[in-house]
């Protein structure tokens, strides 16, 4: 049995032998086509080449990382928010409130007249005007006719309604469609004499 492996072995290493010598003829004939191999003093020795790595390019704006100055203190996660102030008046042609009127809380609805629940909207806030002339004034801005009002009040979404004080203070921050009945219940809850 002992007799079996060793043949079994012998024939192995004649394989692999007959293998490699294979591999090198096949090398050989490449390396005869390719030209003669130099001489070693025929090598120069020459210095690596420095690699140049790129700069990593700066993250597009929109997954750029907010940055927050140091004499900027972030506020806590629980400390109350301010009202907003809304940017100097841009009124809209909408706008209710004549030149020397008193100044009144103002409904302001931001929207578009081709957003769905803007559209819905419109009946509501051309009711509100008819009803509480002269007690709100109700206006309504197509942010997509005027994008500055997307910054100018803060649009995340729309269709947004904010309710100012008189004194232009804002009270109360809605999005999407408000029905009649609950913008009148909230300006009461405010405080409104409507």
């Amino acid at each position: 049995m002992s007799n079996t492996w060793g043949k079994v072995a012998i024939v192995a290493v004649l394989i692999v032998a007959i293998y490699g010598v294979i591999q090198l003829k096949a090398w050989n004939t490449e390396q005869s086509a390719a030209g003669p191999t130099p001489a070693v003093h025929d090598v120069q020795v020459t210095q690596p080449k420095a690699v140049v790595v790129p700069a990593p390019a700066a993250p597009p704006k929109e997954m750029a990382t907010h940055h927050t100055p140091p004499s900027v203190k972030p506020k806590p996660a629980d400390a109350p928010i301010a009202p907003r102030q809304p940017k100097p008046e841009q009124h809209s042609e909408h706008s209710t409130k004549p030149a020397g009127a008193k100044t009144l809380p103002r409904f302001l609805e931001l929207g578009a007249d081709q957003c769905i629940p803007c559209k819905m909207m419109q009946p509501v806030i051309a009711e509100l005007r008819q009803e509480y002339a002269g007690k709100l004034q109700v206006d309504f801005i197509d942010v997509w006719k005027t994008p500055a009002a997307k910054d100018q009040y803060a649009v995340k979404a729309i269709p947004t309604q904010v309710i100012f004080g008189a004194d232009g203070t804002e009270l109360f921050r809605h999005i999407g469609f408000f029905p009649k009945a609950e913008i009148v219940a909230k300006c009461k809850e405010l405080g409104f004499a409507l």
